[in-house]
């Protein structure tokens, strides 16, 4: 009796100092990122990246993950797809992790998915709106709402709440600009609404006058703008330049770039996004929405809240399944009402999540909220 207990005494001891262990056997559990630090949606990207730091700097104060430190691996997608391929193949190849936080563009993580799904390493995007990122693999994963949630919200609160029948559609050839503009196309014809024109532009445009005076030429009653903060600033400028009096939408436009450029321009512009209010929220999100505030000088919003719980869902698959792209999938798909910033966090079968959406006005260069869509 004696001899069986000093046996389980001596297993459990094993047991526990291989959970212990990591430290000695692992220096450090390394995590890529993967956001866009450079180009024209570097607002976001910069945000992104500013949440992760804030979340991995608390996780590893409290003691990492079983004694181990996480490190976060920083690679700029810019704002290309193939240096966000580069980005990930180098994440994969040098630094050997099994999973990263991004790319954050939808361009990025389609272009980037082969190269993971190939090696068997797990992507999570904080950014990324496309609806073809639903189908893009068994290993991708996002937190952030999908375009068809976000422009359905739209479109419908511009005909039945606006009473509008006729629209433009000006976008970026970028993924989700693609996905932006057919959900709401689709919907408006579907409600018995009109698209007179849609017009596109290449990512990292400046000048986009050509395009504008032919919407203007159709006379909608509204336009819907897709596009980076950069590209959406100097669109709302350009409009007004041309003196267009028509009733705008938008993507997210909640970044202070657009003030820097499109400044007055941008007064009374409507969008959706995915539901983010820390004034209002639980004493979670107002700490970190302090935290924020008081590390780098501005505003949180969405794709920083995004950057922090990807990294904690992240640590929370790493804990429950192990360091192991697999096991991080499985944990991910097995992930159940998991607390993040703005609620529940838990991936369907397609590796998305389901959110609030926001419909959003600028008043005063502030956002104000005008609507909230349930999910």
């Amino acid at each position: 009796m004696k001899r069986a207990f000093c046996w389980m005494l001596i297993l459990g001891l094993v047991i526990s100092l291989g959970m212990l262990g990591c430290a000695k056997k692992d220096k450090e559990i390394k995590v890529g990122v993967v956001a866009p630090l450079t180009g024209p949606a570097a607002p976001y990207g910069e945000n992104i990246r500013d949440g992760a730091v804030l979340a991995i700097e608390e996780i590893n104060a409290s003691g990492g993950i079983n004694g181990c430190p996480m490190v976060l691996v920083f690679e700029d997608e810019g704002a290309t797809p193939q240096q966000a391929v580069a980005a990930v193949n180098k994440l994969i190849t040098v630094d050997r992790v099994p999973v990263i936080i991004g790319p954050s563009s939808s361009n990025g993580i389609l272009a980037a998915a082969p190269v993971a799904e190939r090696n068997r390493v797990v992507l999570i995007s904080p950014g990324a709106a496309s609806d073809n990122v639903r189908n893009a693999g068994d290993y991708i994963f996002r937190n952030r709402a999908s375009a068809y949630q976000e422009a359905a919200a739209l479109a419908k609160y511009a005909l039945e709440d606006m009473a509008l029948e006729k629209f433009a559609i000006l976008r970026t050839g970028a993924d989700f600009g693609l996905s932006f503009a057919k959900v709401f196309r689709e919907i408006i014809s579907s409600e018995g609404g009109q698209i007179l024109t849609e017009e596109a532009y290449h990512e990292g445009d400046v000048d986009f006058r050509t395009q504008l005076v032919k919407i203007k030429a159709t006379k909608p009653d509204g336009v819907f703008f897709v596009g980076a903060p950069i590209e959406l600033g100097n669109i709302l400028k350009q409009n007004q330049q041309l003196g267009t009096r028509l009733t705008i939408f938008s993507n997210s436009i909640e970044s202070p770039e657009v003030f820097k450029i499109a400044g007055e321009a941008a007064e009374g512009v409507i969008f959706s996004t995915t539901f983010y209010d820390p004034e209002h929220g639980d004493e979670k999100l107002q700490r970190f929405d302090r935290r924020y505030k008081e590390r780098y000088g501005k505003l949180s919003d969405l794709f920083a809240a995004n950057g922090y719980d990807a990294v904690y869902v992240v640590r929370q698959a790493i804990v429950d399944g192990g360091y192991d792209a697999d096991k991080i999938k499985d944990a991910f798909y097995s992930l159940k009402d998991f607390r993040g910033l703005m609620g529940s966090i838990a991936f369907d079968e397609k590796g998305d999540v389901t959110a609030l959406i926001a419909i959003k006005k600028i008043v005063g260069r502030k956002f104000q909220f005008i609507k909230v869509v349930q999910k």
